[in-house]
């Protein structure tokens, strides 16, 4: 019962100190009610901390600890007003306007008393033109229209599959004047109506036409992996082999598991005498982001070593979400040295939560991470945890004996406990190796 009210004393405190400016304090505050023990077993506390302390980042215009604490929040309550709202306006701040209208309107959705995600929605409303309480989640009408639609789509395909093409271009010329385009959900069953229309066309033998209902249905949504295969059809129907290959390519990198693009990729290749499954969209993908991811490593390491690490810290999240967007090969490797790395950004910003939670999910991602255990011993020893920490720096060097980091650490700890240099009770260079070779060390002081 203690615990509890020392927890809202030091929350109520915290929110008072947000309301006057008093960010950091504030923040200061938030960790203390965190620490308190039991409180990390509450999730509707746990979401509260995160909320409030997000909003102060935000106050701070610390963006990526923002959205840290929101996404956390929203993974404990996915009804959490609060981190939606949250999520909304760090959309809004980087001119994501329509995410940011979707983030506002399930906020209002899960509390319309939440005047903050009211005041937002009407704000992104503005931007974007719509009614200043325009929130699609609540118009039912336009989900019974949606649901009529897809009903639509279902019996025009059940005519396309019977071999009725007449009646099934008939059938989705009817459905296309339901139409608005500016509803998202919309505007992809009219990408899906389109392509479906476009394969009965060709099977009648209409090929402009079925170009057009193509290209259309690629106007509307460029990711579409039938309207690629679609063209790549009337191409290889053409016999323009190279141009079918390539479209055929398209339509599988934007969906790997079309079985009608794998199919006309393989006899094109044949063809052309290649081999059935050489796709140089995927090849060219492949080599090009492990450069990329390279060559942007390598400059986030020069700006660390030139002391810069927020620009540091800026550009590994960008090569994160790069690596994550791309489903890069051994991704959790990857993402484990990406948040090795930030990690000891935010330890050299003495940012000491942060730096944990990275080398924290970077542990998770590779639990054998010598440069991980170094990051978190190093926290431990900042927190006067010293038995700890030689026990983390110990696994450190076990998991990689060559880190210098690691190794340093350990021999501190060992002299300040009064063992020799390399006591290591487990075994009676912090290293990040990149594809081309090179290494980037964390030497230790």
């Amino acid at each position: 019962m203690e615990c509890m009210e020392d927890f809202y004393k030091h929350f109520v405190s915290a929110f008072e100190l947000f309301t006057e400016k008093r960010y950091l304090d504030s923040l200061q505050k938030l960790t203390d009610a965190q620490n308190i023990t039991g409180i990390s077993k509450s999730t509707d506390l746990t979401v509260s901390l995160e909320n409030l302390k997000g909003f102060n980042y935000l106050a701070l215009n610390y963006t990526e600890y923002a959205r840290e604490c929101f996404e956390k929040s929203l993974s404990l309550d996915n009804t959490s007003s609060q981190a939606c709202a949250g999520l909304a306006e760090i959309f809004f701040v980087e001119q994501q306007d329509k995410e940011a209208k979707t983030m506002y309107e399930w906020a209002v959705k899960n509390n319309p008393d939440n005047l903050f995600a009211v005041n937002g929605l009407s704000k992104v409303n503005e931007t974007l033109g719509f009614p200043e309480e325009h929130n699609s989640l609540n118009e039912e009408v336009i989900e019974k229209v949606n649901e009529t639609i897809r009903e639509k789509i279902h019996n025009a395909g059940s005519l396309f599959e019977s071999g009725r093409y007449s009646e099934t271009v008939k059938n989705i010329n009817s459905i296309e004047k339901t139409i608005e385009l500016e509803i998202q959900e919309q505007q992809e069953l009219l990408a899906e109506m389109l392509n479906m229309k476009g394969t009965a066309l060709l099977r009648l033998d209409e090929t402009e036409a079925a170009k057009e209902n193509f290209e259309k249905a690629l106007n509307l949504n460029p990711e579409s992996s039938n309207a690629c295969r679609g063209l790549a059809d009337i191409f290889y129907n053409g016999e323009n082999y190279n141009e079918a290959k390539t479209m055929y390519e398209w339509a599988l990198k934007n969906n790997i598991d079309n079985k009608a693009a794998q199919e006309g990729l393989a006899k094109t290749n044949k063809l052309l005498n290649l081999p059935e499954e050489d796709n140089t969209l995927l090849e060219e993908d492949s080599r090009n982001l492990q450069t990329i991811v390279d060559e942007t490593l390598v400059n986030a390491y020069e700006m660390f070593q030139n002391k810069e690490y927020e620009n540091s810290l800026k550009l590994l999240t960008e090569i994160e979400n790069c690596a994550i967007d791309n489903e890069t090969d051994n991704l959790p490797d990857v993402l484990s040295s990406i948040k090795n790395f930030k990690g000891f950004n935010f330890l050299a910003l003495n940012e000491v939560d942060a730096a944990r939670s990275s080398f924290e999910k970077a542990l998770n991602l590779n639990p054998s991470s010598s440069q991980a255990c170094a990051g978190l011993a190093e926290i431990l020893f900042i927190e006067g945890k010293d038995n700890e920490s030689k026990t983390m720096f110990e696994w450190s060097v076990k998991n990689d004996p060559e880190n210098l980091f690691g190794r340093a650490g350990l021999e501190k700890l060992n002299k300040l406990l009064n063992f020799s240099p390399d006591h290591n009770t487990l075994m009676g260079s912090s290293v990040l190796t990149l594809s081309s070779g090179r290494t980037l060390s964390f030497k230790g002081e």
